[in-house]
């Protein structure tokens, strides 16, 4: 898999699916890695320019901003999907 330009990356923690998810600021993606079988399993379609990317303290949700969609894009982290995206204004760097 070509990954283009990554911008962030974001780590499970190892007692949970052991998975790092990869920004790719040029692909509008997420991409998704897994320890356990040392394979590029899939990415998840977010905004544009993608570039700063979190875990939630529960470690269930991943936040993605996405800095020429000036939104932060939300991505469950069990199922590899979508679940929402909000409106943050003018080009997000990151996410706290």
């Amino acid at each position: 898999m070509v990954l283009g330009v990554l911008a962030a990356v974001a780590f499970t923690p190892a007692a949970a699916k052991p998975f790092t998810f990869v920004a790719v600021h040029d692909g509008s993606r997420v991409a998704v890695y897994d320890h356990a079988t040392s394979v590029w399993i899939g990415s998840v379609n977010v905004g544009t320019a993608p570039i700063g990317i979190t875990a939630d303290a529960s470690q269930r949700i991943i936040a993605v901003s996405n800095y020429l969609s000036n939104t932060v894009s939300l991505v469950n982290i069990a199922s590899r999907a979508l679940v929402g995206t909000v409106g943050v204004g003018a080009q997000p760097l990151g996410v706290v």
